[in-house]
This record gives structure tokens, sequence and C-alpha cells, in this order.
């Protein structure tokens, strides 16, 4: 028996500073702060599909820290 063969793929891990700049580029796109996508967040209201998109993602980046935690 052989073993299967391995892919040639770089891996890279991102760093907190990849996370915290991943986290302000969504929010810029977004066009709003924290704060506020968290309040639409609450009603379920958001402004527009890409502050709902940056909800999600931000949602699973929280998700994530807590879970590595």
């Amino acid at each position: 028996m052989t073993a299967p063969p391995t892919p040639d793929v770089d891996l890279y891990i991102a760093t907190e500073e990849d996370f915290q700049a991943a986290k302000a580029n969504a929010l810029r796109r977004a066009g709003c702060t924290l704060e506020e996508l968290r309040e639409q967040a609450r009603t379920g209201e958001f402004r527009s599909s890409r502050a709902y998109i940056a909800w999600v993602f931000l949602r699973c980046l929280e998700e994530r820290a807590r879970a590595d935690a």
C-alpha cells in the first residue's frame, strides 16, 4: 500500500494583525461602525447586503476567537 499523494499547497496562517485588517475592511465596505452593525443585527434590519455580509463575517471571526481562547 502506498501513501496517497499530498498536494503541493502553501499554507498561510493569519495573524491577529490580519484579522484586525479584515475586520476594519469589512466595516469600511459596510459603511458603518461595529456598534451600528450590532444594532442592525439586533433589530434584524440591515442597511445593505454589504452590512449583512460584514455581520456574518465578523460573527465568524468572533466565534473563532472564542473557540481559540
